[in-house]
């Protein structure tokens, strides 16, 4: 009887250390899991905001050489100003930081002006329609 006693409580006990390292694995990939939910959300978030490295400011790396945003999105193949880009960027700005938008952008378009990203033309129009949603 002492003999089953024990091999019952051998089992016990392995049963016991492997629902551990179950317990364990599943924990960390919930985790995992989690994590790569919420990157992909910041992925597809876009916008102003969501994550990168972009230089300086709260923009994203849009790839231009400044490190900042990449303007031409901003621009229809005729170079026109695409004022439904604009106002769909401007919809994901909190209405917080829309009143210092136009400051802290006019650096970005004049740096994409005299980079030959835009035209001089382009950087006006663009800067001129951020001014008058915004209310500046």
């Amino acid at each position: 009887m002492d003999k089953d006693k024990q091999s019952i409580e051998d089992l016990y006990l392995k049963e016991r250390k492997k629902s551990k390292v179950l317990l364990a694995v599943s924990i960390v990939l919930v985790i995992a899991l989690a994590g790569t939910g919420y990157y992909a959300l910041q992925k597809k978030a876009g916008g102003p905001f969501g994550g990168g490295s972009g230089g300086g400011m709260m923009f994203r790396n849009g790839g231009s050489q400044q490190g900042g945003m990449n303007l031409s999105r901003f621009f229809n193949s005729d170079k026109s100003l695409n004022q439904s880009a604009v106002d769909t960027f401007l919809s994901r700005v909190p209405d917080n930081f829309k009143s210092q938008l136009v400051d802290r952008f006019s650096q970005r378009i004049s740096n994409a002006a005299s980079n030959s990203q835009i035209t001089q033309a382009q950087a006006d129009a663009l800067t001129n329609y951020l001014k008058s949603k915004t209310g500046q």
